[in-house]
């Protein structure tokens, strides 16, 4: 299936028309892809897309998650020069959700589903240079960390290890498996 045709369809579940994405984009990122658009923006305020305040309008949690999404899409489709391949990096999500610790005492459970964490691995292979041998090597060493202390107490949740906002704990542990191996 097509990045378009994923977006699309996205984009219908959601209830969304191409003009309503546009204006939340736009409203998200703070910029103007179109002056003449014309949307109702309290219509989409009471779908709960927008928040109004005092300086205009704001995204809601719900409008933020679904341009994370798209954003997502549309990385992945940028060309063929990423690091990975679908089935492979699918084969690398197996590996690590079967030897990822599934729960810990301070954060309980540490897992998520495939399909969050095929999207973070995909946004981690688009910012960071890194294959996918340097990206299960840093898995294997920080799980073998936490293993050889046996203390599973501060190991992060799964997708916060990949990546938090910007950062990402894993790019620390890939650096290491690059200097040492496994």
């Amino acid at each position: 299936m097509s990045q378009q045709t994923l977006f699309f369809s996205y984009l219908v579940a959601k209830k969304l028309s191409p003009d309503e994405y546009a204006m939340l984009y736009s409203i998200s990122k703070g910029l103007v892809i179109d002056p003449s658009l014309s949307v109702d923006l309290n219509k989409l305020h009471s779908r709960n897309f927008l928040i109004k305040t005092e300086k205009g309008w704001k995204p809601t949690q719900s409008t933020k998650s679904i341009i994370k999404y798209t954003d997502t899409l549309f990385n992945e489709a940028k060309g063929d020069d990423k690091k990975y391949d679908q089935n492979r990096l699918s084969d690398l999500a197996d590996a690590i959700l079967n030897r990822y610790p599934k729960e810990s005492p301070k954060n309980g459970n540490l897992l998520c589903s495939k399909a969050d964490l095929l999207r973070k691995l995909r946004i981690f292979f688009n910012k960071y240079d890194y294959t996918m041998e340097h990206v299960a090597g840093g898995f294997k060493l920080y799980i073998r960390y936490h293993e050889s202390i046996n203390d599973y107490t501060y190991m992060k949740k799964l997708t916060n290890f990949i990546m938090i906002r910007q950062d990402s704990e894993l790019s620390a542990w890939c650096e290491r498996f690059l200097k040492e191996g496994v």
